[in-house]
């Protein structure tokens, strides 16, 4: 799982913008690997994969169907996980159901940072998942001694997401203004 992890996080930091619906589905799936651990305790890799499929599935419909409700769902579960990952990589309290708390409220800010501002709210949310999944990969790898180690990778990772996907959002700007300044 940890180069598929690292590979999705990496197509999420530069191109999460324009492959939004793949961002979904990949958010519904880690979204329901997480929940089976956290509320059903599911440690039979059966049934994780069963909950990613699950959460892949209804991510992709929730995205045809209700495109700025399934966003704002997505904003609040990358958010979320996000916040979560740094709550960890900060050796916060985690015992109990500790994680919801930085779950919930990194969920609720991203939610609002979607809905308001859509496209940089996009490319915030998507360089926020891949930095999350390729950090979380290398914590697991301990090329991440120390905890500032992590938050440092995590933030230099969101930077160079956020960097590169406005590049090309403003690219597309361009494009799109000279087509409609062009003489018909």
């Amino acid at each position: 799982m940890s180069i598929l992890y690292s590979a999705v996080g990496a197509i999420l930091l530069v191109a999460g913008r324009k492959l939004y619906w793949f961002f979904i589905a990949v958010a519904g799936m880690i979204a329901g690997i997480v929940l089976s651990n956290i509320f059903l305790d599911a440690e039979n890799l059966t049934w994780r994969i069963v909950f990613a499929v699950l959460g892949a599935v209804l991510g992709a419909i929730l995205a045809i169907a209700l495109q700025k409700i399934a966003i704002a769902v997505v904003g609040f579960i990358a958010g979320g996980l996000g916040a979560t990952l740094l709550w960890r990589l900060l050796d916060m309290p985690q015992e109990g159901r500790m994680l919801l708390i930085p779950f919930i409220a990194g969920g609720i800010i991203a939610a609002v940072l979607v809905l308001v501002a859509y496209e940089y709210g996009l490319i915030i949310l998507t360089s926020w998942g891949g930095a999350s999944l390729i950090t979380q990969e290398l914590e697991k790898t301990a090329l991440l001694e120390s905890a500032w180690i992590g938050v440092a990778a995590f933030f230099g990772l969101l930077l160079i997401g956020v960097v590169i996907q406005a590049i090309g959002l403003s690219s597309e700007h361009k494009k799109k203004r000279a087509k409609s300044e062009e003489p018909a």
